[in-house]
């Protein structure tokens, strides 16, 4: 049943993860956090964390607002994924020493910064 509801959440035209179903649960958030954002989707994502709590806590690391965005959804969409521990996802842009947390269950749906120590901060996360 599952897959079922997987192959109709994933069917979207424009790259969203929408689905017929009510997702519920750890599993079910779990396999969504897990496909890589694409699309409209990474737009938006990037969107809504770039308009977050990272709009305040990081901005002096990002030339603008707009920009904050705009790295949060290139590097959404070009950077190395990887998969975390509760459902979320990480990426990273080793160009622009940008990482996404990606946290559907936060109301910000994550977080954009630029650590210190990069890719060592990345290859650590879990």
């Amino acid at each position: 049943m599952l897959t079922r509801q997987l192959a109709r959440a994933v069917a979207g035209r424009d790259g969203s993860l929408a689905t017929k179903t009510e997702w519920s649960g750890t599993r079910s958030r779990a396999v969504l956090a897990r496909l890589k954002l694409t699309g409209a989707t990474a737009t938006s994502t990037a969107q809504k964390i770039g308009a977050g709590h990272a709009s305040v806590k990081h901005a002096g690391e990002f030339a603008s607002g707009a920009d904050l965005k705009a790295i949060a959804e290139s590097t959404i969409l070009n950077g190395t994924h990887k998969d975390l521990a509760r459902g979320r996802s990480a990426y990273y842009d080793s160009g622009t020493n940008t990482v996404v947390l990606h946290d559907p269950s936060s109301g910000d749906l994550g977080t954009v910064f630029k650590p210190r120590d990069g890719q060592a901060y990345f290859a650590g996360l879990a």
